[in-house]
């Protein structure tokens, strides 16, 4: 599994800035990474939105972004926290998923920079 870091991006479209914290998940399996957001509006409000999971169940598929649930009585029963629909939706989508790409590229060049073999390298070598 390749360790992240907490990492942070920003983008800005007009008078709308965002800014991006990731984190590796503690756990093997669907949950990637868990990301943090902060959106300035015009330098006067702030929204915070913080647990949002970058999901990847199957590795041929591209990972997605879930926000934060809360569980239900029943088990296997969720409900959201925060819904959020439309353009935003989009940018915070675009704007975790690529700072999700650019963690995991840093932390592959600092794996091969460390001497750690990546799988696929030649295994005829004995170290």
């Amino acid at each position: 599994m390749t360790s992240l870091s907490s990492q942070h991006s920003a983008s800005e479209t007009s008078a709308v800035k965002i800014e991006v914290r990731i984190r590796a998940a503690q756990k093997p399996g669907a949950i990637k990474a868990h990301a943090d957001i902060s959106i300035t509006f015009a330098t006067t409000s702030t929204l915070e939105i913080f647990g949002i999971s970058v999901v990847q169940q199957d590795e041929s598929k591209p990972p997605w972004i879930s926000y934060p649930q809360r569980a239900g009585k029943k088990a296997g029963r969720f409900f959201p926290i925060v819904r959020i629909i439309g353009a935003l939706h989009d940018w915070i989508v675009r704007e975790v998923l690529t700072e999700y790409a650019r963690s995991l590229a840093r932390a592959s060049a600092a794996e091969s920079k460390n001497g750690v073999r990546e799988p696929g390298q030649d295994d005829s070598i004995p170290f």
